[in-house]
């Protein structure tokens, strides 16, 4: 299993996320209406687009418009809460199986109406859960991407890439990941 910087598990902190993730009611009535499509339209505003190749954008600027996706993203912010007391009274176990935990470096949060103190929290839970994370599996490692931000399959997908092969490479023939 290769985990790509997944959500922060932390029911303390769910009021910054649920803060910097909009409004899942509003974006379900906005998104059809092409709202969110227009202001993509009028460009990219910030990360992640600010770190894809410039051939990508408009790509990407396409996906996360479509009403579908935006609903689905709506999706996901309403049920976090309900997501992470799952996974907290739940916490998965793989024995051996081979686990890789890929981390994002610094989080890149500034800009979204945080006070410095709640970027610091955000930022030092997602150190912790994150590393919490390895503890899933005995044949384990965590790779913190330096260069990447929460979209590392985008910012350094070759990181995510090697990480599957060496998954696979220790599924296959019974050794470490490490």
């Amino acid at each position: 299993m290769v985990l790509v910087d997944s959500a922060l598990e932390d029911l303390d902190l769910m009021y910054i996320t649920e803060s910097i993730q909009g409004s899942p009611v509003w974006i379900k009535v906005i998104a059809p209406i092409g709202v969110i499509r227009l202001v993509n339209m009028l460009g990219p505003v910030g990360y992640p687009f600010s770190e894809l190749p410039s051939d990508s954008v408009d790509e990407a600027l396409a996906i996360n418009s479509r009403t579908r996706q935006l609903y689905e993203s709506a999706d996901e912010v309403s049920s976090l809460k309900e997501s992470f007391e799952q996974q907290l009274a739940a916490p998965i176990s793989l024995g051996d199986k081979p686990l890789i935990v890929l981390t994002a470096g610094p989080l890149q949060l500034e800009g979204m109406g945080l006070s410095q103190e709640q970027l610091d929290q955000l930022d030092e839970a997602h150190t912790r859960s994150q590393a919490a994370l390895t503890e899933g599996s005995q044949n384990s490692e965590q790779i913190i991407a330096e260069d990447s931000g929460h979209y590392i399959h985008l910012e350094q997908p070759d990181l995510v890439i090697d990480a599957i092969r060496q998954v696979v490479d220790a599924a296959r023939n019974g050794s470490s990941v490490a």
